[in-house]
């Protein structure tokens, strides 16, 4: 454990003392130039991490290393951070997560390295970066996400890397950014997504390495330039290639209009024209003999693709991409519109080949193919068993063929405009679960996926897919709305199954389920509410990823892991993301009590957390158990309670969160935390809520606790009801 003295921990090396911990009670903090006599020059690896009660800091200027994780996720930080000019390195996610600084972020020119992640996630600084002339390598991730730099980015000429991802998604820097001469490696994805860059790049003499696709996304970018004596690189005409002109790196994302590339090139790097939204057309020379799938990926603009009548291994008709021979095709532009007929000759299609095509309303299969067919516009293998794709631009209701077995990973992905599909009782086989694209993903509009009752392998019901026995939940379909509730026969929740529901506002699950999957209701943007049931006992990661529209959450006591992320955003080291950093709304998480020593780890600040201890009883929300098992429960409103009413559980089940009925019992066992009931510092409570209590649901009257969880309630057969105060 190391030395103690005060609220600090520490160990002594060499004479010289490492902060290891801190014990205080946070606010304004000011660590100590010494400790038990030892000058403080460093502080030690995750020292503070997750002390979301720390408000400001002060390093004192004996101060020459601050170690890996060392302020991690301080979400509670804020304002503008002042690392002192005796610092020489700020290592591996040194300050990564700490949403709450602001301002502007000076380094002094002490510092020698900015480690990977130092600064990653760091949203709320703000203004222009400097980077002092000290420093000689920019970690891996470092600003990774810092959406909130602005203007001009200098980087001095005694840096000489720039690590992978290392300014990814800084949308925020602007103007033209200049590589010092210092620079000998720029890394992949270094300045991925950085859109306001702009103009000219010069790549100086001295680097010798760069990483695939650097500046993917710079959509600013107009033209790289490269200085004439740089031995492993060139440009020409504003492009990217290695010095003997064979190898075409990358597109300016800027890059407009129609561009040849160079006769002397033999290969095109992955992705090297990704984003190069502007493109409108591109010629192959015949030299070229390696193009990967993904090289022309979101190219919005592109209309055509011509090759070289000469080249040996690929060609082109009518603007598409193929092999030499037609057999297999490769990219269909992704801004041509209206149909498109596929040749006789073509036995292969590459998976991503109409990927972005959204204004491709029909494919047509020529009659002589003899591997592929169409029908209605939309693509099939030749015996019309296997549905392979259907054009991004189809619109209204569709209705697969009965000849349909297998339905394909690319078949629906991005088709906006359909309203509703109806399967056949003949698939047996849907790409559902592909890593990242399931079969109907960004069906925006598509409110039904009806299956025929006589499908032996699946089923619907209120327009949601599921497997037959109705025990495994696929997939929503993208434009569903308003509240849903997953039919308590549901035992699993595919991955990503509700990803993209943009306009679902509640959700409940049922008491069946006992995991939700990675990304299960991620840019679930309208959700305001979901109910977690007591059967949950694992969360995965990013399971709610940017839904910004909750503002509470109940996590039942049954749940013994939280994944990383599953409240936050996609960010690039995915071992340091926020589990709730992109929930933006998110105000209040109740906890089972186990995870406070643990709930920084989640993104949360101290604000945003109440605790519960329900050791002494496994149920955590009576709104819950009343959702999930009615019947046991029979709880009713007042104006349901009468001879004539019988299902009056059923409008609980419908609405419970206009109902919050409990019986006397469960409310005693029931931990709400500061939800209800606030302490005050002289012990006196304060109640947050009307509580009210009777013995027949007719005639209630006030209760008022003392304590959480509440005592001195009638026997069982009396219940409580919580409202708002009048």
């Amino acid at each position: 454990m190391g030395e103690v003295e005060g609220d600090w921990t520490y160990s002594v090396e060499n004479n010289q003392a490492t902060i290891t911990g801190y014990n205080g009670a946070g606010g304004a903090l000011v660590i100590p130039s010494t400790v038990g006599g030892y000058a403080v020059v460093k502080i030690g690896t995750s020292a503070f991490y997750g002390k979301t009660s720390i408000t400001s800091i002060t390093m004192p200027d004996s101060v020459t290393s601050i170690a890996g994780t060392a302020f991690y996720n301080c979400t509670g930080l804020t304002g503008t951070l002042t690392i002192p000019n005796s610092v020489t390195s700020i290592e591996f996610a040194a300050f990564s997560g700490c949403t709450g600084l602001t301002g502007t972020l000076t380094i002094p020119n002490s510092v020698a390295t900015i480690g990977d992640s130092a600064f990653s996630g760091c949203t709320g600084l703000t203004g222009t970066l400097t980077i002092p002339n000290s420093v000689t390598t920019i970690g891996d991730t470092a600003f990774f996400g810092c959406t909130g730099l602005t203007g001009t980015l200098t980087i001095p000429n005694s840096v000489t890397s720039i690590g992978n991802n290392a300014f990814y998604g800084c949308t925020g820097l602007t103007g033209t950014l200049t590589i010092p001469n210092s620079v000998t490696s720029i890394e992949h994805g270094a300045f991925s997504g950085c859109t306001g860059l702009t103009g000219t790049l010069t790549i100086p003499n001295s680097v010798t390495s760069i990483g695939n696709n650097p500046f993917s996304g710079c959509t600013g970018l107009t033209e790289f330039f490269v200085h004439p004596d740089n031995l492993n690189y060139c440009s020409e005409n504003g492009v990217l290639f290695d010095k003997l002109k064979t190898n075409l790196i990358t597109c300016p994302g800027g890059k407009a209009g129609a561009y040849t590339i160079p006769s002397s090139v033999t290969s095109i790097n992955d992705y090297a024209f990704r984003f190069c939204v502007s493109l409108a057309s591109i010629t192959i020379p015949n030299s070229v003999t390696r193009i990967p799938v993904e090289a022309f990926a979101e190219c919005s603009g592109l209309t055509e693709i011509f090759v070289h009548p000469d080249n040996l291994t690929y060609s082109s008709e009518d603007g598409v991409l193929y092999d030499k021979l037609k057999t297999n095709l490769i990219k269909f532009p992704a801004a041509r519109a209206g149909a498109y007929t596929i040749p006789s000759s073509v036995t292969n299609i590459e998976g991503s080949a109409f990927s972005g095509c959204t204004g491709l309303t029909e494919i047509f299969v020529h009659p002589d193919n003899l591997t592929y067919s169409s029908e209605d516009g939309v693509l099939f293998d030749k015996l019309k068993t296997n549905l392979i794709t259907c054009p991004r631009g189809k619109t209204g209701a569709y209705t697969i063929p009965s000849s349909v077995t297998s339905i394909g990973v690319y078949a629906f992905y991005f088709c906006a405009s359909l309203t509703s599909v109806t399967i056949p009782k003949s698939v047996t086989s849907i790409s559902f679960n592909h890593i990242w694209r399931p079969v109907f993903m960004h069906c925006t509009s598509l409110t039904a996926i009806s299956v025929d009752s006589d499908n032996p392998n699946y089923c619907s019901e209120d327009g949601v897919l599921f497997n037959k026995t109705k025990t495994n939940l696929i997939t929503c379909p993208g434009g569903k709305t308003g509240a849903y509730t997953i039919p308590s026969s549901v035992t699993n929740i595919e991955a990503r199954a509700f990803r993209f529901c943009v306009s679902l506002a509640s959700i409940i699950i049922p008491n069946s389920v006992t995991r939700i999957p990675v990304e299960a209701f991620a840019y679930c943007t309208s959700l305001t509410s979901v109910t977690i049931p007591s059967s949950v006992a694992q969360i995965d990661g990013r399971s709610f990823s940017s839904c910004t529209s909750i503002v509470n959450i109940l996590i039942p006591n049954s749940v013994t892991s939280i994944g990383f992320g599953s409240f936050g955003g996609t960010v690039f080291n995915s071992s340091f993301q926020n589990n709730f950093g992109k929930c933006t709304s998110l105000e209040r998480v109740l906890l089972p009590l186990r995870f406070e020593p643990t709930y920084p780890d989640l993104g949360l600040t101290a604000s945003q957390v109440s605790f519960y201890d329900a050791s002494s009883s496994s149920f955590i929300a009576g709104q819950q158990s009343v959702v999930s098992d009615p019947i046991a429960n029979n709880l009713y409103t007042s104006s349901q309670y009468s001879d004539n009413f019988v299902l009056g559980r059923n409008s609980v089940l419908n609405s419970p969160n206009t109902h919050n009925l409990y019986t006397a019992t469960q409310m005693q066992t029931l931990a709400f935390g500061d939800l209800v009931l606030t302490k005050n510092p002289n012990g006196s409570f304060t109640l947050n809520y009307d509580i009210e209590q009777s013995t027949d649901l007719q005639n209630w009257s006030t209760y008022a606790p003392l304590s959480m969880p509440l005592t001195g309630l009638p026997e069982d057969k009396a219940f409580v009801r919580i409202k708002a105060k009048q």
